[in-house]
């Protein structure tokens, strides 16, 4: 399309002129001159997707303390969501109280 008043292009900062032909962004409001749109941009390569390792467990109760671990992180990030950061580190507070008078792990 033709450009209908001054501008700047968003893709190298030159100067776009009424009449120039030119490429509009609808979403962005931006516009580019013809031929930076039409170039070509480098490829941008996602690196590969590792998964991380699973945790060493090397006994049992590893793997006890293990599902503990995961409950206790679900627990909090659902009271997070639902009441807010200050509850819910309030009640992550509150239970580590019970179970230190418990003995849990003491």
């Amino acid at each position: 399309m033709r450009a209908r008043f001054a501008g700047r292009c968003a893709a190298c900062g030159g100067r776009v002129g009424p009449g120039d032909e030119m490429y509009w962004h609808r979403r962005t409001k931006a516009v580019e001159h013809a031929s930076c749109h039409e170039a070509e941009a480098p490829a941008i390569v996602a690196p590969a997707f590792t998964p991380a390792p699973e945790p060493r467990r090397e006994s049992p109760r590893m793997d006890t303390e293990y599902a503990a671990g995961v409950s206790d992180a679900n627990t909090y990030l659902s009271d997070k969501a639902m009441f807010g950061d200050a509850m819910a580190d309030a009640f992550a507070l509150e239970a580590e109280f019970a179970a230190f008078n418990r003995g849990d792990d003491y």
